[in-house]
């Protein structure tokens, strides 16, 4: 790919954030070139929201992500609120629509979002180059070189953006090679983990409810920290996942990560409060006495979850409740509200959403993605130490800081040749 054209604007990587800026920059009159390592350009995307691309959210702000990336957040994403980034998607031929609060694209299709984000951004005049993995960037007095895996000779550019991605879901081209380039350049990279991941439990019973979807509020407490989200959950034979799962799931990896102790516990009954259970376990036994401990509760919870309760406090499964008494289906509730669950591990980067850590905010202008003390070197997406809850979240943060990146490098460029 030797190439003898100097741009004003390489971007390293052909992902959301990528994509996003090199359309931006190229219909400002930059001259643009996206190297993109794998064989097509967001490849991420298409994984997202289940196939179905989620987005963003209609209540995204400075104040949804953790309480540390807040100030940092904020420029970029006051830059581009929901509604101005509904616009832009419906001007590239992909109108939004909401399902809830997330947005999703009125296809269903994540395949229309990579796809139009592409097109949109060959038609502003922006170069593509896949199967091309950036392996080093060095500055010089004119700018930059940016050399290629597959090419010798470097390419010249006034500004790069870096926009690699994290180690989440490493098959779609995020395999952590960012942070080596981040490196490479003298900036600093926080420890990264996963996030947005299931967790693996030592549940001797997980056997028997492996398989269970259902309604169930999770909460890890280490210290005077605490994570809590409440929906639906799904018990396997090594732990537990679902959306509630992963939004707590942050804590549990850094507290596992620092070797903190923490607490794991699960309420799937969520919607009740105890006077009225305690009420509702004498209503039960007296009207129902015949049936047994299964079929009595049933309707409260799948059948294999009831096994596991009873099996925890030792209650007969076949004896008719009329023997057990009130008591012992009180027992199962006062269980099934603070079910504790001990985490031994994690998801790894192949399972994450997103990932925790990465290129440190503080060497970073959150007014211009640039980095602090490297000229023309701009930044975005996951490669930051930058991470949000599920619901579209984490890809309104890539659609935000790159645009404000690709601005950011529009004035730069237009003020060096005025």
């Amino acid at each position: 790919m030797a190439n003898d054209k100097k741009y004003d604007l390489i971007i390293a990587g052909g992902g959301a954030s990528g994509l996003y800026a090199a359309r931006k920059a190229a219909a400002a009159g930059l001259r643009v070139l996206v190297l993109e390592k794998k064989e097509r350009t967001g490849k991420k995307i298409l994984i997202t929201g289940n196939g179905r691309c989620n987005v963003s959210s209609l209540s995204v702000s400075a104040g949804s992500y953790p309480a540390p990336m807040r100030e940092f957040t904020a420029p970029a994403l006051d830059a581009l609120p929901v509604q101005a980034l509904m616009q832009e998607f419906a001007s590239i031929g992909v109108p939004l629509k909401a399902r809830g609060e997330y947005l999703y694209p009125r296809s269903d299709q994540a395949s229309s979002v990579a796809d139009a984000l592409m097109l949109s951004a060959l038609e502003a005049g922006a170069e593509i180059c896949t199967e091309s993995a950036v392996t080093q960037v060095r500055r010089n007095s004119r700018g930059f070189l940016v050399f290629t895996e597959n090419d010798s000779t470097p390419l010249a550019a006034e500004t790069v953006l870096l926009a690699c991605g994290s180690k989440a879901a490493p098959k779609t081209g995020s395999d952590g090679s960012g942070y080596a380039l981040a490196k490479s350049l003298g900036l600093p990279v926080r420890t990264v983990l996963p996030a947005l991941t299931s967790l693996i439990c030592a549940e001797p019973l997980s056997k028997v409810w492996a398989g269970v979807r259902t309604s169930c509020s999770v909460t890890v407490t280490c210290g005077n920290m605490k994570a809590e989200d409440t929906g639906e959950i799904q018990l396997t034979s090594s732990g537990i996942s679902g959306i509630p799962v992963f939004q707590v799931s942050r804590l549990a990896v850094q507290s596992l990560a620092a070797g903190r102790k923490f607490q794991v516990s699960l309420n799937f009954l969520p919607d009740y409060d105890d006077v009225w259970l305690s009420k509702e376990a004498h209503r039960l036994v007296s009207g129902f006495g015949n049936r047994n401990i299964v079929q009595l509760l049933e309707g409260f919870f799948p059948k294999k979850l009831v096994q596991v309760f009873a099996r925890k406090l030792d209650i007969s499964e076949k004896a008719p409740v009329s023997e057990l008494g009130a008591e012992a289906v009180s027992r199962i509730f006062r269980l099934a509200e603070a079910f504790p669950v001990r985490v031994t591990g994690y998801s790894d980067f192949l399972q994450a959403q997103v990932c925790q850590g990465g290129v440190a905010r503080e060497a970073v202008d959150p007014e211009t993605m640039m980095a602090k003390k490297i000229t023309g070197l701009f930044l975005a997406g996951e490669l930051l130490d930058v991470d949000g809850p599920c619901g579209g979240f984490n890809l309104h943060w890539a659609w935000a800081s790159g645009s404000l990146a690709a601005e950011s490098a529009v004035r730069f460029v237009r003020g060096n040749k005025s």
